[in-house]
């Protein structure tokens, strides 16, 4: 890339540059900020058989969908691409390294997920003769795969682009879902693959003592001058939010929570957004309280309800096993409730009674105390039937037990 001015794509026409590793990094906003260089540009990019990519990049939350950090590749959404290459982040913090090889899409996954809220290296290597694909994170090898010896396959009528997949799904026929959300910076392609003492040499070229930590803010004062934004009425910092919900007092201070999809001002991914005042008119945000992970919320982290219990206060939210929703648990003990701890054990709840033919879901957890016993009514709807909630109670303590 450098020499090159390449086009940001921007929803404000201001692409955002904050400190990086070395110099500025490019902040990406997850559903409109991305660099395209066109197939027939002078500066088209041309892979042989072996080459290496590495990047700087720091994550605040995780994508709905597949977000690269590098992609030059063929296809329609909802088909295997058979040319190109594609590096990036997926949900839950997955992240992968995909070449064409003879034509036949190859795909390395990484041992380990991405963290969020620090700088990262990351590298891929690929070597069509040598038959090798490679994953690093840090500086170690965090991915090897071998496979038979052949030829790289380039997407050469594609647009390479950074922080956007080229196959990306739309939500509402607008809203990609598929674009990186975080910092990038030093995004390199070396025309080899580099060993592993090569690599281990260009993360070390950038000294973690002198990288500060990534600046991931939301800045909200850049809707300051939008007219049509209500100043009163509680908002998120930024993007979609809907249905408040859980909230409590705790602590001399007033919690409120709401889903939120931080990625983008569109519905999915949701997260539980968060914000704390003294007088319910004055708000600051926290950071998310609760975001998507593999296993019983991985699907969103639905409509929930918070209850203080002595020491320490509840979070009790929807989320999926498939075929069903399930409620599970979250707990905090901190003064501003920034720390939430899954129940090892979730889902607390893990479907509808048996013996029901569930139309309508089985969400939306409204839970209070009544002296040692805890009271929970979950909304849901019975085929023949209509609308119905079912009550459930438990006075164990540990929550595990509810009838």
């Amino acid at each position: 890339m450098a020499g090159v001015a390449d086009w940001v794509s921007n929803n404000f026409a201001a692409p955002e540059w904050r400190p990086g590793v070395a110099g500025n990094a490019l902040l990406l906003d997850g559903y409109s900020t991305w660099i395209e260089r066109p197939a027939d540009s002078e500066a088209a990019l041309r892979l042989g058989n072996a080459f290496t990519i590495e990047a700087w990049i720091a994550l605040p939350f995780y994508p709905a969908s597949a977000a690269p950090i590098i992609n030059q590749l063929d296809g329609l959404p909802g088909r295997a691409p058979s040319e190109g290459f594609f590096f990036g982040v997926h949900n839950w913090g997955g992240w992968s390294f995909q070449v064409s090889v003879d034509g036949a899409w190859t795909t390395i996954w990484a041992k380990v997920p991405l963290p969020k809220k620090e700088w990262v290296h990351v590298a891929a290597t690929f070597d069509g003769e040598a038959g090798r694909l490679a994953l690093y994170m840090n500086r170690e090898n965090v991915g090897e795969k071998k496979v038979t010896p052949g030829r790289f396959v380039p997407a050469e009528k594609a647009g390479l682009m950074l922080g956007r997949h080229v196959q990306t799904p739309f939500m509402h026929r607008v809203f990609p879902t598929g674009v990186f959300h975080g910092l990038l910076d030093e995004v390199k392609i070396h025309r080899r693959a580099l060993s592993d003492d090569e690599i281990r040499r260009s993360y070390l070229a950038y000294k973690p003592s002198q990288i500060g930590e990534p600046d991931l803010r939301v800045r909200w004062d850049m809707f300051a001058g939008d007219r049509q934004r209500p100043q009163y009425h509680f908002l998120p910092p930024a993007n979609w939010m809907n249905e408040p919900h859980a909230p409590i007092k705790w602590q001399g201070r007033y919690h409120i929570f709401y889903q939120h999809n931080p990625n983008g001002p569109y519905w999915g991914n949701i997260h539980w957004g968060h914000a704390v005042s003294e007088d319910l008119i004055h708000w600051t945000h926290l950071p998310v309280a609760l975001a998507p992970q593999s296993g019983p919320d991985q699907a969103g982290v639905w409509s929930g309800r918070a209850v203080a219990d002595g020491e320490r206060v509840l979070i009790f939210y929807t989320g999926e096993v498939l075929p069903h929703q399930v409620q599970n648990l979250a707990t905090s003990t901190d003064e501003l409730l920034l720390e939430w701890t899954r129940d090892p054990g979730n889902p607390i709840i893990p479907g509808p009674p048996p013996g029901y033919e569930i139309v309508s879901g089985f969400r939306d957890p409204f839970v209070w105390k009544q002296g040692d016993t805890l009271y929970m009514i979950v909304g849901s709807g019975i085929a023949g039937q209509g609308g119905t909630a079912f009550l459930y109670r438990s006075k164990d303590k540990d929550l595990k037990e509810w009838a």
